[in-house]
Parts: structure tokens; sequence; C-alpha cells
């Protein structure tokens, strides 16, 4: 959308005097002008251009982590029937919020990083834990050389799934955006030797 006014009276004394007025703000290129014509632009009131933005979603995959930790610490108080509910928020949570974002990718990647991590870190403290004491098949769960084998492969794994909660909202819990204007405005001003000078508003919708 432009509009242009273009005073004669300005033009004719230019081409007369044979001078160049200054231009204190220019325009966007007119259509049909020639080579030779002199013409800047300015945009002060050029509302943004759409961009390509990274929006974070981490607060929803924390709000359904503390979830996860309430209904544990419930389970620990004699409900043991919330330790299910704790474990299925802790692995469900994260990747239904990336599904519900959209990120169907990430929403399989959050659930295999949270099985994966404690698994992972289980594993190898009990390989580097075992003792020859220790039974293989853990007949006896009693026995004096195995029970701090499983003391530390539970806190292992406590310390896995704390990880795991930690990646999945700082690293994963982001996507792309684009944001759109809706409306911008540019008011313009141009002077050229063969038009003399224009004052013109134009904006997109």
């Amino acid at each position: 959308m432009g509009v242009f006014v273009a005073p004669t009276a300005w033009s004719q004394a230019a081409e007369s005097t044979g001078s160049v007025a200054p231009v204190p703000v220019a325009v966007t290129a007119q259509r049909g002008a020639s080579d030779t014509e002199l013409e800047t632009q300015s945009s002060p009131l050029r509302g943004a251009a759409d961009a390509d933005e990274t929006e974070s979603y981490a607060h929803w995959v924390v709000v359904s982590d503390l979830s996860s930790v309430v209904l544990g610490v419930g389970a620990l108080s004699g409900a043991g029937e919330l330790g299910y509910a704790s474990a299925a928020a802790y692995l469900l949570g994260g990747p239904t919020v990336h599904a519900a974002h959209g990120e169907g990718g990430k929403a399989a990647l959050s659930f295999l990083l949270r099985l994966g991590v404690p698994s992972t870190s289980m594993l190898v403290v009990d390989a580097l834990s075992r003792s020859s004491h220790c039974p293989a098949d853990d007949a006896d769960e009693n026995d004096m050389h195995c029970k701090p084998i499983v003391d530390r492969i539970l806190i292992a794994g406590m310390i896995g799934i704390v990880v795991a909660m930690v990646i999945d909202p700082v690293i994963l819990a982001r996507r792309r955006v684009l944001r759109k204007h809706a409306f911008t405005i540019e008011p313009n001003v141009a002077w050229t030797k063969t038009h003399g000078w224009s004052l013109g508003v134009q904006g997109s919708f």
C-alpha cells in the first residue's frame, strides 16, 4: 500500500538551479525510475520482520518431574501404590510434554534418556562393584558382601534419574517457532532528479 505526493515547485526549482537537495529521509526504490536517480531507504517505524526463534517449554517438563518426585516421597512414606504412579510420571511425563508441543522425535529421545541413563549407571556400578563372594544370581540378598553392592547400585540409579531430569528440560525442551508480525508501517520521503520530491506511507498486513 503506497500513497505519494510530488510537489512540482520543488522539482522545477531543483532542475532550474541544477543543484541536488539533500535527502533527509529516503524511500524504497520506485518502479520505473532511471538508473541515474538518487534514492536511499529508511524505515523508522517499520515493525520487525518475521523471524525464526527458539521457544523453551522446560517449565512444563520440570512440573511433570516434580509431580513424580512428590509421588515418590509419598511411596516412601508407606503408600506403596504411589511408587508405580511415580515411575510412570517419571518415564512418561517428559515425553508427553514433548509430544504435546509437536516434538515427536524429542519425545522418543526423552523416554530413552530417562530409561537409559539410570539403567546404564546401575549396570556400570554393578560390574565395578561385583564381589566374588556375592552369588551371581543374587540369591542371598542378605549376604554381607552383597548388601553394599545393592546399595551402591540403587544410589547409582537415583543419580542417573536426577541427571536425566536435568538434561531433559535444559537441552531437549526447546523448539523453533516462526514469529509473524501482523502489521508494519513505513513512512518515506525521497527525491529524484526526474520526479522531484515525493512523500509516502506504505504498510504491510
